[in-house]
């Protein structure tokens, strides 16, 4: 019997699109949110405040998110983060129209809830994936929701500058009518089968079982607990570096479309770095192509560091996303290969706390240091702490046993502490 297409699944094709305008607007807002604090202030600090409050719930919240997406009706909560996430954008937006004193706290407050309504909605829709869509449509689905999430941030960014160089509050808006569209999609979805799934584990202030299964194995693992180390402060230093490119271009007086195509540097190396990523695992190991996106990083914050124009530093930017993707896609294959089949999904919930952990603080972090150091000396010092982890880095893999990710990616994988082999 002939498989149906995934294209032919109306639930699946109905969350898809409502996922991808959601994911578009959402973003759009998100970029253009320091540089309307940045405009209504004239302080990097609160602009490091309010993206700070914008990525904190990808910490707070991803525990219970994923324990509300196992034991809720998934298209209810859906329904309620999406109808959240609207009311939210709509007081935003209404609050900066009547310039109230107080419209920073407010807009911490209300870019932190409109957050948690984030992750809650992204968690409980790709738990709905696999209510909607039979087991042979799911390589497919996902395929396509991985696609979209890379194509929505490339877009995303280039769209919500230019929307802010048009109007100021144009992002906000559009915010808006993408909440609309999504609630429109989701009210058409057949939510019956979207009922909970019971799932082992305590729903309180200890977490499951399984997330300190995963922390602890990754722990015990040398090449994946220093990578996951250093991914942590690498996205603590790219975040940092954003913030930097938005002031930079605020007190420049740039064209806000060449803001939009800077930042959208990056999306576009991902997608080529992406693209080539499985011919350069295949032909290196894990360890030696982590050890070239270091160098490589290192080379791309010097870039940015030694010279102000926009052209060079997109190419930089461009070579950020790239490393980033290859050493992404490198190191998510040598975990897949060494950790145990029934180990996979908490290992790779665990390898995430960190990395995902320090977007909010680099955040945070570049606001004052771009106050207390200014946009050059903050350059200099990203890339003398980019130089800093190359090293570090370097030292750390090459004090590991020579065969010890080579086996791992050659051979079936083994529990390093039991020498149990998985399947």
């Amino acid at each position: 019997m002939k498989a149906v297409s995934v294209w032919r699944n109306r639930d699946f094709m109905l969350l898809w699109l409502g996922n991808g305008t959601s994911l578009l607007g959402t973003n759009s807002a998100r970029i253009a949110y320091p540089l309307l604090t940045l405009a209504e202030t004239g302080s990097p600090v609160a602009a490091g405040w309010v993206t700070f409050a914008g990525a904190l719930p990808n910490i707070l919240v991803q525990l219970p998110a994923w324990l509300n997406a196992d034991t809720r009706n998934r298209r209810r909560t859906m329904a309620v983060c999406q109808a959240g996430g609207l009311v939210t954008a709509a007081v935003l937006v209404t609050l900066g129209m009547l310039d109230v004193s107080w419209f920073l706290p407010a807009v911490i407050a209300l870019v932190f809830t409109e957050g948690c309504f984030f992750v809650y909605f992204q968690l409980a829709e790709m738990a709905a994936i696999r209510d909607v869509v039979q087991e042979d449509q799911r390589p497919t689905a996902l395929s396509l929701y991985e696609a979209q999430t890379h194509a929505a941030v490339l877009l995303s960014r280039a769209v919500g500058v230019v929307l802010y160089g048009v109007m100021r509050w144009l992002p906000f808006f559009a915010n808006l009518g993408s909440y609309a569209v999504a609630t429109l999609t989701l009210s058409m979805v057949d939510g019956r089968r979207m009922n909970p799934v019971d799932q082992p584990g305590t729903v309180g202030s200890q977490p499951p079982r399984g997330v300190r299964q995963g922390l602890t194995w990754l722990w015990h693992e040398p090449f994946l607990r220093i990578t996951n180390f250093l991914f942590g402060a690498t996205n603590m230093l790219w975040q940092c570096m954003i913030l930097l490119f938005i002031v930079s271009a605020t007190q420049d007086r740039q064209p806000t479309w060449v803001l939009g195509l800077l930042l959208a540097g990056s999306g576009v190396g991902g997608l080529v770095g992406a693209a080539v990523a499985s011919r350069v695992s295949g032909s290196f190991s894990a360890r030696r192509i982590f050890a070239f996106a270091l160098w490589g990083w290192t080379l791309c914050a010097t870039a940015v560091a030694a010279t102000r124009h926009p052209a060079v530093q997109g190419v930089a930017w461009f070579g950020v996303g790239g490393i980033g993707a290859l050493s992404g896609v490198a190191v998510g294959l040598y975990r897949v290969n060494a950790t145990p089949s029934p180990l996979l999904g908490q290992v790779s919930g665990a390898s995430g706390i960190l990395p995902n952990g320090a977007i909010p603080l680099g955040g945070l972090l570049a606001g004052y240091l771009l106050a207390a150091l200014g946009i050059t000396t903050t350059a200099w010092v990203l890339a003398g702490v980019m130089l800093v982890l190359a090293v570090t880095g370097t030292v750390l893999l090459a004090a590991m046993s020579p065969s010890r990710t080579r086996s791992s990616e050659e051979e079936p994988s083994k529990d390093p502490r039991s020498g149990a082999q998985s399947r």
